[in-house]
């Protein structure tokens, strides 16, 4: 019997991750992954996004393999999260680089189970390969809510607000201390482990974006497409404690953090303020957008 050398690699690398119930082949049965749905059960609106964690490798962000996999699971998801539609489950491909042994890989392998199990979708398949420089790229696709169209990052005017959801400061405090060169020791990448929040309800929510590339940039991309301003104001409170200390050990200004391009992985929604108290969101804090056609903060 002739054995196939990389499905036995896969196999001892990943174990026996959690099935999705409307998968119907098993590994390597087909070359694709195969999915029958229950009609009942979904929307019209399938959502597809991919993202590649590499860079975030080859600039020394992420240097835990834990996070390295963590993290290529929760950059597709919070792109879902901010379109409010549900995650189906995951292809990954994984391009290994000569710096990721087999005890590496394994633990990539782990991050990335404890990412789907956290956020309670499945990895249905995928292919990899190995070069000169280690590149992961993820592709999820989702379904919307029914009766609900997914949510874009238009239709927001001129007296609405924008409210962050989520923890906001450890993402940029991370970024700052690689880009800085600052001791590991002041923010700890154990610190940075961003679990993504979906909307339950988007009745009087009017648009969304995910905090992938940082609050000034995430506003700015608002700004731009809505031809809005914001009247911007951060209180201490807004940022953790732990990112907050960050920066006065780093001796750097707060607002490093607003305006730092590695986000939290959060989300900004923007609200009709007369409808706040009925759209059962839990706030951080918020942003007016108070002049039309002037695309400055």
């Amino acid at each position: 019997m002739i054995k196939n050398k990389e499905i036995e690699t896969l196999t001892s690398l990943i174990g026996t991750p959690l099935r999705s119930p409307w998968q119907k082949n098993f590994l390597n049965e087909s070359d694709v992954e195969i999915l029958k749905l229950k009609k009942s059960s979904l929307s019209k609106n399938l959502a597809i996004t991919t993202d590649i964690v590499s860079d975030e490798i080859h600039w020394g962000l992420y240097k835990s393999p834990f996070l390295i996999g963590w993290m290529s699971v929760v950059v597709s998801l919070s792109d879902l999260a901010a379109s409010a539609t549900s995650p189906l489950g995951f292809v990954m491909g994984t391009h290994w680089g000569k710096e990721f042994n087999f005890k590496q890989k394994k633990e990539f392998y782990r991050g990335v189970k404890e990412a789907l199990k956290v956020h309670r979708t499945f990895l249905l398949g995928g292919d990899t390969s190995s070069g000169k420089e280690t590149v992961i790229s993820s592709t999820v696709l989702g379904v919307g809510m029914k009766k609900v169209s997914p949510l874009k990052r238009t239709k927001i005017n001129v007296g609405d607000e924008i409210y962050a959801l989520g923890s906001f400061g450890n993402g940029p405090a991370l970024s700052l201390r690689v880009l800085l060169g600052v001791k590991e020791k002041f923010f700890p990448e154990k610190l940075f482990l961003p679990i993504v929040k979906f909307l339950k309800n988007t009745k009087h929510i009017k648009a969304s974006i995910d905090v992938s590339d940082g609050l000034a940039s995430s506003l700015c991309i608002f700004s731009e497409i809505n031809q809005v301003s914001f009247d911007i104001d951060i209180p201490e409170n807004f940022f953790t404690p732990e990112s907050v200390q960050f920066c006065h050990q780093a001796r750097i200004p707060q607002t490093a953090l607003f305006f730092a391009e590695h986000g939290d992985y959060q989300l900004l929604v923007a609200i009709d303020p007369k409808k706040r108290q009925k759209s059962m969101v839990t706030i951080n804090f918020w942003w007016r957008l108070i002049q039309k056609k002037d695309r400055s903060f």
